[in-house]
């Protein structure tokens, strides 16, 4: 079986896992465009580089270098590489997408978190998660962030900031 072939059957396999967020998501065809594409059978691994952008439904992810790891033909992690790797998904159809951006996203999908390292940021409507590491769990909804060097301008701390829920008037 040729690469192409190979990898083709890899993102077919991939279509029922990649996105967690909504339920339509999960239906969509799932897209990769990339410069290149490298399927590494015995490490389970499909690599892509150059401008990478890859689709499903409403989610997202942009970097130079997206690695996906597969478990018995099954997706279970997607890394992303970039300066910096962007992520976003809309987490119902009501809200505002949900973004993560850092040098590296580990994307589990077993664990259903996204990973940001390195100049980690995640915005969720106004709300702004700044730190080194800041790990964003799907399905409950929860930010975890850790300070570092490469955190708020080398200051090692965390920013947050919340805005209050705009009451509407009848």
């Amino acid at each position: 079986m040729n690469l192409l072939a190979k990898v083709s059957l890899s993102l077919a396999l991939l279509l029922p896992v990649v996105a967690q967020a909504l339920p339509e998501d999960r239906n969509k065809p799932v897209r990769i465009l990339s410069d290149n594409a490298a399927l590494d059978d015995a490490k389970g691994t499909v690599t892509y580089t150059g401008k990478v952008k890859l689709t499903q439904g409403t989610l997202e992810i942009e970097a130079d270098k997206v690695v996906l790891y597969l478990v018995n033909g099954e997706l279970t992690r997607a890394k992303a590489f970039g300066k910096p790797a962007h992520y976003q998904q809309l987490p119902s159809p009501n809200e505002p997408l949900t973004h993560a951006y850092g040098q590296t996203l580990d994307y589990d999908l077993s664990k259903e978190t996204i990973t940001a390292q390195e100049n980690a940021k995640l915005t969720q409507a106004k709300d702004t998660f700044t730190g080194d590491k800041i790990i964003y769990d799907i399905t409950q909804r929860t930010v975890n962030a850790s300070g570092g060097k490469s955190s708020n301008a080398g200051s090692g701390r965390v920013e947050m900031i919340l805005h209050p829920k705009q009451k509407t008037t009848e």
